[in-house]
């Protein structure tokens, strides 16, 4: 995508990336433009269309989704597509959190689990020397190499599939698939829907409760100064 903020009308869905395992069990990753400028579709609106239309097929599909910050994509997927994902949402981050709540160093990101749980760490490395040699931003991948996003979108996408299927292994091991499956999966569309719609808010309510804390901080912070 362009940058982080899917509200912004002039920040687009620049590619897409799906990563799977065949018939003979190999992990396989494929990138398709859904926008970059110098990208294959750029002068072909039509099939353009058609991928873009597919893709939307995909995501209201009950068929599993698999990411990093779904709650992130899930916004860019119903502003940018007008399209809700639909199926059991497997976000990489809140796998970890669940059977490793403690952890800090790497803590849940992506590229800081690929480090622990696979062989792939580092695989950003090429779009990011590619960025700083050209003197650009993560949030203008646009005028970056088509090739160069292109390759790093199919890595983030393999990687986090092979995560996918590591954390999932080790979820069946503490018994907590069917946890993650009715209450971690749907809180991730419960809070991009908070995002989208807003939430009502109690001002006077929370007035009072900011005032009430804050004497209650000031109170703990002069006894711990004592």
């Amino acid at each position: 995508t362009l940058g982080n903020d899917p509200w912004n009308p002039d920040k687009e869905i620049l590619m897409v990336s799906l990563g799977w395992r065949d018939s003979d069990g190999v992990l396989l990753a494929a990138t398709v433009d859904l926008g970059h400028p110098l990208g294959p579709f750029r002068e072909d609106h039509l099939s353009w269309m058609e991928v873009t239309q597919k893709f939307k097929e995909y995501l209201a599909s009950p068929k599993p989704k698999i990411g990093s910050f779904l709650d992130f994509e899930f916004l860019w997927s119903v502003l940018k597509l007008e399209q809700e994902p639909n199926g059991v949402l497997w976000d990489i981050g809140l796998m970890h959190h669940l059977f490793d709540q403690e952890r800090k160093n790497p803590g849940h990101s992506l590229k800081s689990l690929v480090w622990v749980y696979s062989p792939y760490g580092g695989y950003e490395r090429p779009k990011d020397e590619y960025l700083k040699e050209h003197g650009l931003s993560m949030g203008e991948l646009e005028k970056a190499d088509f090739d160069i996003v292109a390759d790093y979108c199919g890595k983030d996408s393999y990687v986090t599939y092979f995560l996918y299927e590591v954390f999932l292994d080790l979820l069946r091991e503490k018994d907590l698939e069917a946890f993650y499956q009715q209450h971690t999966a749907e809180h991730i569309k419960g809070i991009a829907q908070i995002r989208l719609n807003g939430c009502k808010l109690d001002l006077k309510k929370a007035s009072r409760l900011e005032k009430e804390y804050e004497s209650e901080i000031a109170d703990a912070e002069a006894e711990l100064n004592c």
